[in-house]
């Protein structure tokens, strides 16, 4: 759990920039004046990206263990918040492959939407986990089962969050 809990301050810690660095897209008026920013930012993007490894560790190991006791709803929608999530991750990738076709104030307006949007929908997500997934967790895994997710989570291997 600490490690899903720090993999959370990374990720949150990123969008915030993220978040941040639209806003101050809006004091220049083109991608040139604004090359090293958007530079910055589609690296933050890959980075968000590269951290659906947190969810594929916890789809994968955490997920799973709760199910077989009869725990389905959290992590049914856990599921599908990551899903969401993805999806406009993806989106926001695809805005730094195609800002030359749509303009510098499109891609503002678009870049600073989603970004406030993934933003807003992960301090959601975080939430029902911190508050309701992991409480569950902690009251119905066994130290037995604790290890093998941690081996297993492991064995899929962690994001290094640094930019």
């Amino acid at each position: 759990i600490k490690d899903f809990q720090n993999d959370h301050k990374e990720i949150l810690e990123i969008m915030e920039k993220l978040f941040d660095k639209a806003k101050e897209l809006r004091n220049f008026s083109n991608f040139n004046e604004a090359e090293k920013l958007v530079g910055q930012m589609e690296l933050m993007a890959k980075k968000l990206m590269e951290a659906e490894n947190h969810n594929v560790r916890q789809e994968n190991t955490l997920f799973p263990v709760l199910e077989k006791k009869g725990i389905e709803q959290p992590p049914a929608i856990m599921w599908h918040e990551h899903t969401e999530m993805k999806e406009q991750k993806k989106e926001l990738l695809k805005l730094f492959s195609q800002k030359f076709e749509i303009g510098y104030e499109t891609f503002v307006s678009k870049i600073l939407e989603l970004s406030r949007q993934l933003l807003e929908r992960f301090l959601s997500h975080t939430q029902k986990e911190e508050n309701i997934l992991y409480v569950t967790a902690l009251k119905v895994i066994n130290d037995e089962e604790w290890r093998e997710i941690k081996a297993e989570c492991d064995s899929l291997g962690y994001v290094d969050y640094s930019l």
